[in-house]
């Protein structure tokens, strides 16, 4: 009886509201994309991940004792503070609308930090975790909605120049975000199920989710996902080929299969893909070794009319006499690294250059988001997409040491305890899936960005993170025989 009631306790439990709120997700954007479309103020977004950020807050603030409480809140209080202060110097620098505007920037970075807070709280209290399915339904969702939507004729352009689709959703890159960080844990079901499974139906519905994300991967046109996905397939296969030699299981045959059928499917739909048409008109010429190519890709018109050309040359423009745009101009290393990051370090050239001119509290504190020209030489509001230098830059050394180092130790502790048992560890095709989200979410966002900034991308990165924290420790949660242990104490 005592059991009975304590799983009805559990089911009721904000565990069951944030495994519905992660499910959900797809749905979220796609009414976000709308909102936007119809040029609304407050999109359901905005209003739905803000609404959650305070109850989790909340959560946190009221839910009674727990181990590592004390720490945990004077963590966030530091953050808080943080926070406080640098709305505070841009009130004082740049008026009103200068901190409203940093401010709504800052509170959409720092959502990972006050996530992050939420789930160990959760878990220090119900000893519960998104289960993976989970987590895989909402990447599926993406996918899913991105193959309808180019079937049906109605999916939105990821590039302007009408190079792929990124379906019913605004950002491409936030989308493919998304989907490659749930994509190992989608395919570990589907692989699982494939080698196991003897429904034919459910074989069938793994087979289908499985190939709508090759689908996204080859079509969405992002280079990040395209090759993050088919990494992954070779990694599995690798990973298989290791248990099969070790165990001689049947199954996973079948599974190999499978992982070989969709790396085949990956490659083959390539040629025909938008990202080829974008590599070939766009992003070759755009190393500049092919002068002619270039000026000739810059004058592609786009289906949403924007003047390439003239964009390019404001970032040129704005990071020439820079520290990093000189540099640039003297390396043709470092220019060919500028090609390769889609020129990201000729978009923070002024945004560095600034902060190394800077006083003490904006090196402190951050130089925010938004440019002040009686504070400003440059232009600091340039796009800094890797989330790095990006935290450093907005954020201080105060923000950067609050949010990204912590990140960055837990990232490369989580490293180590993989590679400690190695061969074993190879063994586990789950906890392979999971270190290969966690180290793509660490790399995407120190080299590409897109993964800590949204806050729908943030969520599963914290996610992704507290998964494979407990498996590298160990310490696989269940709920009911948690919240069993609890009643009978």
């Amino acid at each position: 009886m005592s059991s009975l009631l304590s799983q009805q306790r559990t089911v009721r439990s904000p565990a069951r509201l944030l495994t519905f709120y992660v499910v959900l997700h797809p749905f979220i954007d796609i009414l976000t994309f709308l909102g936007v479309q119809a040029k609304m103020f407050v999109t359901v977004g905005n209003a739905v991940r803000t609404l959650f950020l305070a109850a989790a807050v909340l959560y946190v603030l009221c839910c009674g004792s727990f181990k590592g409480r004390k720490l945990l809140l004077i963590y966030l209080g530091a953050v808080t503070a943080y926070l406080m202060a640098f709305c505070g110097l841009h009130l004082w620098a740049g008026g009103f609308l200068s901190c409203a505007q940093n401010l709504m920037e800052a509170i959409k970075v720092f959502y990972f930090p006050y996530m992050a807070a939420f789930l160990y709280a959760l878990y220090q209290k119900e000893r519960f975790v998104v289960p993976d399915w989970a987590m895989a339904a909402t990447g599926a969702g993406y996918c899913v909605v991105i193959l309808l939507a180019y079937l049906t004729g109605t999916s939105y352009i990821s590039y302007n120049a009408g190079y792929g689709y990124c379906g019913w959703f605004f950002s491409a890159n936030d989308v493919s975000a998304m989907i490659l960080l749930t994509a190992p844990l989608l395919l570990y079901l589907c692989m699982l199920r494939m080698g196991s499974e003897k429904r034919v139906w459910v074989m069938v519905l793994a087979g289908f989710l499985s190939a709508s994300l090759v689908f996204s991967a080859a079509f969405i046109g992002t280079k990040l996902l395209y090759l993050g996905v088919l990494l992954y397939l070779l990694c599995a296969l690798i990973w298989l080929l290791v248990r099969f030699f070790t165990k001689r299981e049947k199954p996973l045959l079948r599974r190999a299969a499978l992982v070989v059928a969709l790396c085949a499917a990956l490659l083959g739909l390539y040629p025909v893909s938008p990202l080829n048409d974008y590599m070939q008109d766009i992003y070759v010429p755009m190393s500049g070794d092919d002068q002619a190519a270039f000026e000739e890709s810059q004058r592609i018109k786009g289906l949403i009319e924007v003047d390439r050309a003239k964009a390019f040359r404001e970032y040129e423009e704005a990071a020439r006499g820079t520290w990093l745009g000189d540099r640039m101009e003297e390396s043709p290393l470092l220019r060919r690294v500028d090609w390769l990051l889609s020129r990201r370090l000729t978009m923070v050239a002024p945004v560095m250059e600034e902060y190394g001119k800077a006083g003490l509290s904006e090196k402190l504190l951050g130089m925010g988001y938004v440019f002040v020209k009686k504070n400003h030489k440059l232009d600091i509001s340039h796009m800094i997409e890797m989330e790095g230098p990006s935290m450093l830059l907005r954020h201080g050394v105060l923000g950067f040491a609050l949010y990204y180092l912590p990140f960055v130790l837990l990232s490369l502790y989580l490293v180590g305890k993989f590679l400690r048992h190695l061969l074993r560890n190879l063994q586990d095709l789950r906890y392979c899936s999971l270190f290969y989200s966690v180290v793509m979410a660490f790399a995407t966002s120190m080299v590409v960005g897109h993964v800590l900034a949204p806050p729908c991308t943030s969520l599963m990165a914290a996610l992704l993170y507290e998964k494979l924290l407990l498996r590298s420790l160990e310490e696989e949660p269940d709920i009911f025989t948690a919240a069993k242990k609890r009643a009978e104490r």
